[in-house]
């Protein structure tokens, strides 16, 4: 699949700011079957850049695509347990997403965040921060301003673990008697920190475990905390894969998790949103 487009709009509002921006993105995916005997898995793969010449060549996608497939074949449940679970790059931002959603300005209004007590503690890791930067040349979610119009700033959302803010816009603020951060319509370029170890030294140092490479129905209670989604990926035991998993589920509570996280030193800037492979010490595994 491919797409590509130019856009262009005005964005007004009632401070009087009266903004007009361009961009540009080309998109290209692929979607792949492989299959051995009567059982078949599928694989995919696509990147978005701002320019054209960022994009990786498109064989490179297709062989991807084609590989996540190939090597999920033979794919078995394992036992119930607690063990380590990493969860590669491409899918680790879905490990810190509750959180960003728990620092909006609504859900602190609101009072359904598991973080509503933890402004200025911490949350994360000592080793891990999470950096905005709305300003990045070519940029996904590059912006000079939010919805409200309001002029965007970079930021550390976490400062070696510690959350330092929540995400305002106008309303939130008013809720809360406080000013907005610039974060009507949402994050703008994210990035959390890399660690020093890649994503085979990772497994080493955990031993036996999951890798995750796809995830299927997150599930969060967003007071407490507990959070649970179906994934596959591949068993890996002193380093090595074993065999790829499929059909089960990991679960924990968030608030006890995160601040064991240790981050991978894999971090790609492919996305709006970007993380390295991140070690969960122990989680729950439910399968067979």
């Amino acid at each position: 699949v491919a797409q590509w487009g130019i856009g262009r709009g005005r964005h007004a509002a009632s401070n009087g700011l009266s903004h007009l921006s361009e961009s540009s993105w080309f998109s290209f995916g692929a979607a792949m079957v492989a299959g051995k005997s009567d059982q078949r898995e599928t694989g995919a793969f696509y990147r978005t850049t701002r320019w054209r010449a960022d994009m990786p060549a498109l064989e490179s996608i297709g062989r991807e695509a084609g590989e996540t497939a190939a090597k999920m074949l033979g794919a078995q449940k394992i036992d119930s347990m607690h063990a380590p679970v990493i969860f590669d790059r491409r899918v680790s931002t879905q490990l810190i997403s509750p959180l960003l959603q728990a620092i909006s300005g609504h859900a602190i209004a609101r009072g359904t965040s598991f973080v509503k007590d933890r402004l200025g503690k911490q949350v994360l890791a000592s080793t891990i921060d999470i950096v905005e930067d709305p300003f990045k040349l070519r940029g996904l979610g590059s912006r000079l301003v939010d919805d409200d119009g309001v002029a965007t700033r970079a930021c550390k959302l976490i400062d070696r673990g510690t959350l330092t803010t929540w995400l305002l816009d106008c309303s939130s603020a008013r809720q809360l008697k406080s000013k907005t951060t610039g974060h009507a319509g949402g994050l703008s370029n994210l990035a959390v920190s890399p660690g020093v170890l890649d994503q085979a030294a990772l497994m080493r140092d955990a031993g036996a475990g999951l890798l995750v490479t796809h995830l299927f129905g997150p599930s969060l209670n967003p007071n407490s905390g507990d959070w649970s989604v179906g994934v596959a990926g591949y068993w890996f035991e002193n380093g090595d894969i074993v065999h790829p998993v499929s059909e089960v589920t990991v679960a924990a509570n968030l608030r006890d998790i995160y601040p064991e996280l240790v981050a991978g030193s894999d971090l790609k800037d492919h996305d709006k949103a970007n993380a390295p492979s991140l070690l969960v010490p122990k989680m729950s595994i439910g399968g067979r």
